[in-house]
């Protein structure tokens, strides 16, 4: 087994997204688009 593929495999274990990291996920996306769209103005002059 190469050291690579190791060090790949230790180094993402547990790194998988579970349902309350997706929802985290989601409602930090939707925070920065409301974000986005309230100061978005202010940003782009």
């Amino acid at each position: 087994m190469p050291v690579a593929w190791v060090t790949f495999w230790k180094s993402t274990w547990g790194t998988r997204m579970t349902p309350a990291d997706i929802q985290a996920e989601e409602r930090r996306e939707e925070r920065k688009r409301a974000e986005d769209e309230y100061y978005g103005h202010v940003i782009g002059q």
